[in-house]
C-alpha cells in the first residue's frame, strides 16, 4: 500500500548524490542499479524508496531502511512506459507515524550516461530504446525541454547508424526537424519556462539561420510555410538528396 507523505521540513537530496545505471537487456525490459551518497544524513530507521517514471506510469522499488539497505531482487523496469525517457526519483520517509513524513527527496534523476557530452551540447538528444514496431520517433516532453530522437534498439548499431548512415539521415532527419519545429512554433506558445524555453529559443535561432526570421504572426498557414522553408534550407545546406542518390548508386553498382 502506498502511504500519504507529509512534505514539511524535507531535506533536498542533490542529483549528484544518486548514481543510477540502467542495464540494457534487450529484447527484455532494462534493469537498473543505484548507488546512494547521502545515507549518513538521515536516521537509520528511515525507509528508502526509488521510483522510475515516464508520463503517467510509475514503478516503485522498496530499498528497506537507510541503516539496513535491502535492494529488491527484481529491479526490472517492466511496469513503466519505455517509449520515452525514464527518469528516477528517490524518497527517504519516516514511517513511524500514521502518516509517512518525507525526510528527503531527489527528483528527475537521469541514469548515468543518459546525457553524454555530445547530447548535452546538441539541440536534439539521440537515444535508442524499445519502440516495438516503430523504427524511430521524436519525444518532445523531456525534462530539460530538448527534443529526443529515439531509434529502435532492434536496429543493429542503432546510434552509430543514426549518426553516420546517409540513408538514415536523409530519410529521418528532415521529417524529425519538421516535427520538432511544427510542435514548437505551430502547436506550442513560446512561453518563458526556464530550460524548456531556452531549448526552444536555441531551436528557433538555428532555424532562422537556415531560412529567415520567425514570422511575427500567429497565423497557422504562415508558420507552416516557414517550417517548410526551414526544412528545405536544411536539406539544401546538408545536400541531403545528393548524398542519398550517391549512396543508392553505390549500392546499385
Amino acid at each position: 500500500m502506498q502511504r500519504t507523505f507529509n512534505y514539511t521540513g524535507r531535506s533536498r537530496i542533490t542529483r549528484e548524490e544518486v548514481a543510477i545505471t540502467v542495464i540494457d537487456q534487450a529484447p527484455e525490459p532494462p534493469a537498473f542499479d543505484v548507488q546512494f551518497g547521502f545515507l549518513k544524513r538521515f536516521p537509520p530507521e528511515s525507509r528508502l524508496y526509488v521510483e522510475a517514471y515516464h508520463k503517467a506510469t510509475l514503478q516503485r522499488f522498496d530499498y528497506g531502511t537507510v541503516g539496513n539497505l535491502k535492494p529488491p531482487a527484481h529491479r526490472v523496469l517492466d511496469s513503466v512506459d519505455l517509449t520515452g525517457s525514464v527518469l528516477f526519483r528517490v524518497r527517504v520517509v519516516d514511517e513511524s507515524g500514521s502518516i509517512g513524513r518525507l525526510l528527503g527527496a531527489a527528483e528527475a534523476i537521469r541514469p548515468e550516461g543518459d546525457d553524454d557530452d555530445q547530447n548535452r551540447d546538441s539541440l536534439m538528444v539521440l537515444k535508442s530504446g524499445n519502440l516495438e514496431s516503430l523504427p524511430w520517433r521524436v519525444e518532445m516532453d523531456s525534462a530539460d525541454g530538448k527534443p529526443i530522437l529515439w531509434v529502435n534498439n532492434r536496429i543493429p548499431d542503432a546510434i552509430s547508424r543514426a549518426k553516420t548512415d546517409p540513408t538514415f539521415f536523409a530519410l529521418v532527419m528532415p521529417a524529425a526537424l519538421h516535427q520538432v519545429l511544427t510542435h514548437m512554433v505551430v502547436h506550442d506558445d513560446l512561453v518563458e519556462d526556464g530550460e524548456e524555453e531556452g531549448a526552444k529559443r536555441n531551436w528557433i535561432t538555428m532555424a532562422e539561420s537556415l531560412h529567415s526570421p520567425l514570422p511575427d504572426s500567429r497565423d497557422r498557414a504562415d508558420l507552416e510555410d516557414w517550417v517548410d522553408s526551414v526544412v528545405q534550407g536544411f536539406c539544401q545546406r546538408m545536400e541531403i538528396t545528393d548524398a542519398l542518390v550517391s549512396r543508392m548508386e553505390e549500392r546499385a553498382s
